[in-house]
């Protein structure tokens, strides 16, 4: 039976069946139709512009990626004088959270107030857990896919970890390349150990100087043996328990009720963090927090996967953290999860000991 609701003026959210509808179709003057998941072939090649986004209904799949394109499709779509269809199978969790985010940017509307519109006229709305999660990291990025965004990085992370330990407890080769993720770039700036006399340039890294954006302090961390940086606090991961909310929930989309709580409009570093403490995904200490709270009961420091750490990139489950120059042993990593001396469990985990570095202030 065909099912599906105008949400905004121009934008329809339906089932397969209204794609398959031709009388609604015609009705309904749609000129595009956008399918979100598998086996939704076109019933009326020729006569609809189509666009179809093979993905399956599971808290694993990166939905967020496509993002860009659904909302390219849908804006030329109105654009160009028509009106879109947005449909999976039932109209429920992939093509709602596409429209859920297509409100958001076209509309500089916070996550609550999309979500909110969007349920108003199609009450059974509900995104699985993955694509809430990432319906939130997309808010926190300003509603934009950012890639060097700590954000998106520990998204990433997230779905390597993901994948890795699938296709480690199936034993089978990995289906796709990881990611490619960002490193620390040195840059060739004074650094000094904090508290003590600068050091001399020729200890640190060479690089061209670094723009007005990154002439502020900055905290890093160098090898206490060959004084090499390797990374700073912008690529330090906070601790967060596995399984992340409490009762399994996001507080965006609480179990109990389908209404997403209000939220700060603002998007802030300190709203970022805050939210992703809360739903159970690492996010990245600012300097004034680093050394305080739960960082200094433990004697590690998380990191993000570095591009210097041998074997983190090229499908290795397991293994040790070296010193990319002097081969000092810094630490390990499991992309399973490492539990530290303040018995919290990160997954995935690349452990530095506190021991191993030194902390430099960069400027």
């Amino acid at each position: 039976m065909a099912d599906a609701h105008l949400i905004h003026p121009h934008l329809y959210l339906g089932n397969y069946d209204a794609a398959s509808d031709r009388r609604f179709l015609e009705h309904a003057r749609i000129t595009h139709i956008l399918s979100m998941g598998t086996d939704l072939h076109p019933r009326f090649p020729g006569q609809f512009k189509y666009l179809q986004i093979d993905i399956y209904d599971m808290k694993s799949e990166d939905i967020m990626q496509h993002f860009p394109e659904t909302y390219a499709f849908i804006r030329n779509a109105i654009m160009s004088g028509g009106n879109v269809l947005v449909h999976c199978h039932a109209g429920i969790s992939r093509s709602a959270s596409v429209v859920i985010a297509y409100l958001m940017k076209s509309l500089d509307l916070p996550l609550a107030s999309a979500y909110q519109l969007v349920k108003e006229k199609r009450e059974i709305i509900w995104p699985n857990e993955g694509f809430r999660r990432q319906l939130e990291m997309y808010e926190s990025m300003g509603n934009e896919i950012r890639p060097s965004h700590p954000v998106h990085r520990r998204h990433e992370t997230t779905q390597k970890a993901e994948r890795m330990q699938a296709a480690n407890h199936a034993q089978v080769p990995r289906s796709r390349p990881p990611p490619t993720f960002s490193s620390f770039e040195h840059h060739n700036i004074p650094i000094q150990m904090v508290g003590s006399s600068p050091k001399s340039p020729t200890q640190a890294p060479t690089r061209a100087a670094p723009s007005a954006a990154h002439a502020t302090h900055k905290i890093g961390y160098r090898c206490k043996t060959c004084r090499s940086v390797l990374f700073s606090d912008d690529f330090m991961v906070k601790h967060a328990a596995a399984g992340g909310h409490k009762g399994g929930h996001s507080t965006m989309f609480p179990a109990s009720s389908c209404v997403i709580q209000p939220i700060s409009e603002v998007h802030t570093s300190t709203y970022s963090e805050k939210r992703y403490l809360e739903i159970g995904l690492p996010t990245p200490p600012t300097s004034a927090s680093n050394g305080s709270g739960n960082l200094s009961s433990c004697s590690s420091y998380f990191i993000e996967p570095m591009k210097w750490i041998s074997g983190a990139n090229d499908g290795t489950h397991s293994g040790r953290i070296d010193c990319f120059k002097c081969g000092t042993k810094l630490g390990s990593y499991d992309w399973s999860g490492l539990s530290c001396s303040c018995s919290r469990w990160v997954t995935p985990a690349f452990m530095v000991h506190k021991s191993k570095v030194d902390e430099i202030r960069m400027s």
